[in-house]
């Protein structure tokens, strides 16, 4: 099974960024949401990909 993080824990992984910021990026399709009932979540394995694309290597090379 999956671990899946509440998304104010993810905001806080991601460095602390707004509610408006981490929805921008489910709406570019950089994030997705798993919804189970009224909650909303993201797979810990989505967020370490997200990172993984967004870092940048020595070079500044994404």
């Amino acid at each position: 099974m999956r671990h899946l993080i509440p998304l104010n824990e993810a905001r806080l992984q991601l460095g602390g960024i707004s509610r408006t910021t981490f929805y921008a990026l489910v709406k570019e399709g950089e994030l997705s949401l798993v919804k189970i009932g009224s909650r909303s979540f993201i797979q810990a394995e989505d967020l370490d990909d997200f990172v993984r694309r967004k870092r940048y290597d020595a070079s500044g090379q994404t």
